[in-house]
């Protein structure tokens, strides 16, 4: 009996170590990889995404961006008569939902474009054709020059008529139509996520944009807060 136990005792000890080994194995096969490119963020695996937290820090540094001087968005602001001048009459003028009517530009695919009117000024431009001038942009700009140059803000704030608002844009929206300001303008970009490029951009006033509210809105005046969804 004594042979038996200690050889009993010793087939126990190896089943013991063979357990042992089976539950570490088990764990480093299951424990996340620290070089898993999905834990990572490697774009080779993933569809592309803005670099959040490097957009922020450039955000906190307060970068802004100065109105184009040349270009078709140099005509938010001024009178009919010199989109006139440029452009010529409208091939038609169509009615919109709010307080401006849409003068349609379409000499040639190339060259399309929309200017919003109102009160015999131009308060927006909308426009697709590629051979516009768009500054700083381009139509046909593939979005990760676009992300190199242009600083893509979560909220942008603004103050009008004794109001403050603050626009807050989704992840969504800073991939698909983000906004950018320029000067006392702004833009909102028409990302194609098929082609990877920008298919078309708006320029408008803040009045017309505060009209439009394409993203979620948060309103303050009046000693009042209200948010304001789309």
């Amino acid at each position: 009996m004594g042979r038996e136990e200690c050889q009993l005792r010793t087939f126990y000890k190896v089943l013991m170590v063979l357990a042992i080994i089976f539950i570490i194995s088990l764990y480093l096969h299951l424990r996340p990889e620290k070089d898993s490119p999905i834990l990572n963020g490697d774009k080779s695996s993933q569809e592309p995404k803005i670099d959040q937290q490097n957009m922020l820090t450039k955000q906190e540094r307060g970068k802004s961006y100065k109105r184009p001087e040349e270009g078709i968005s140099t005509f938010i602001g001024k009178n009919t008569s010199n989109l006139i001048k440029v452009y010529g009459k409208p091939s038609r003028i169509d009615s919109s939902p709010y307080d401006y009517d849409w003068w349609i530009y379409k000499q040639n695919d190339k060259k399309y474009f929309q200017a919003g009117v109102e009160n015999g000024k131009v308060v927006t431009i909308f426009a697709v054709g590629n051979e516009l001038g768009i500054e700083p942009f381009k139509i046909g700009e593939k979005v990760e020059d676009i992300y190199k140059s242009i600083l893509l803000n979560t909220e942008i704030l603004l103050n009008y008529n004794k109001g403050y608002y603050r626009f807050e844009l989704s992840e969504e929206d800073l991939n698909i139509r983000p906004l950018v300001k320029l000067g006392d303008i702004f833009a909102q970009l028409s990302l194609d996520k098929f082609t990877g490029t920008l298919s078309s951009i708006r320029f408008m006033d803040k009045e017309t944009l505060i009209k439009q509210r394409p993203y979620e809105m948060v309103y303050r005046g009046d000693s009042k807060i209200q948010t304001l969804k789309l």
